[in-house]
């Protein structure tokens, strides 16, 4: 979906777009977690039916298409879940607005495909075993399409978008060479 990539900086979402190659991450190279564990750790908090992992998932509201981490669908109700190695709800809202966006467009994503509205949508951080319920209101989902407009311009543009505003965050991107 590259929204992930785009919140944390827009030029990593162009570079990864037009290259269509990208390193592999840690979490990439040897996932921390398996179908079981993830459905432990969902039906202790209370969320029971059948989970499908890495399901592609579409929106043709956003025209956005990826793959979720899970979706829990019990009779009529759906359950969004993206997987990361470690967060807190107080990490998300200070550094972790790229997440939160990239939940919002797999749960909308995952709405459209599965013809149902989402009842909840979380976040799993295995470091912890917890599962964080994150609300997807009416201001994310505004601003996750602007987002998705205004990152589309580039790509149409085929324009280089901004850095990141937060230096720190090019010391370790995979990019930096490559980032004027």
């Amino acid at each position: 979906m590259l929204i992930k990539e785009y919140a944390y900086c827009p030029r990593i979402a162009f570079y990864k777009y037009f290259t269509l190659w990208e390193p592999p991450t840690e979490s990439m190279k040897s996932p921390r977690y398996t179908k079981l564990h993830l459905a432990r750790l969902l039906r202790s908090y209370g969320l029971e039916g059948d989970i499908y992992m890495e399901h592609p998932v579409r929106s043709r509201s956003l025209g956005v298409y990826g793959k979720v981490d899970a979706v829990v669908v019990d009779n009529n109700k759906l359950y969004v879940v993206e997987v990361k190695l470690d967060t807190s709800k107080s990490r998300l809202k200070k550094r972790g607005f790229h997440h939160l966006l990239q939940l919002a467009a797999y749960t909308i994503a995952a709405e459209e495909t599965f013809h149902r509205p989402a009842e909840k949508s979380f976040i799993v951080a295995l470091l912890r075993d917890e599962v964080l319920e994150v609300k997807i209101g009416p201001n994310i989902r505004r601003t996750l399409t602007n987002i998705v407009k205004e990152m589309k311009r580039y790509i149409e543009q085929q324009a280089l978008p901004p850095k990141t505003p937060i230096k720190s965050r090019c010391s370790s991107c995979f990019y930096r060479k490559a980032c004027t």
